[in-house]
């Protein structure tokens, strides 16, 4: 008997285990800065990588700090006289290669999908 139920378990198991779906990778997004000085550097300022959430969940909540930070940080350069510096996001993890854009997105307060908050 107890051979009988470690074989239905252990086949239980299996088919459970196979009949799952496969858990899907996280969509990750990286928000980069540039320099103050060096404009085309690419410096990793962080990682969005939540696990379980949609699709774009990650590069929404990245756009939306870049423009955030784009606001701030606009404001705060050019009342001090100072050059500009950016964020922006990419899919995937960090990558060396890669151009910096000129312009970048501002807008405060802001919401995932670019909308300015009521």
């Amino acid at each position: 008997m107890k051979k009988a139920t470690l074989c239905v378990g252990l086949i239980a198991g299996i088919l459970t285990a196979s009949c799952q779906a496969p858990t899907e990778a996280p969509q990750i997004a990286t928000l980069y800065r540039n320099g103050s000085i060096a404009k085309d550097l690419r410096l990793h300022f962080a990682s969005f990588d939540a696990e379980g959430e949609a699709n774009d969940y990650n590069i929404n909540n990245c756009q939306m700090t870049a423009r955030l930070l784009n606001a701030n940080v606009s404001k705060q350069w050019t009342a001090q006289g100072l050059p500009d510096v950016g964020f922006w996001c990419e899919p995937g993890p960090y990558r060396e290669e890669g151009f910096a854009p000129a312009v970048f997105d501002a807008e405060y307060p802001t919401d995932a999908q670019g909308y300015a908050a009521p």
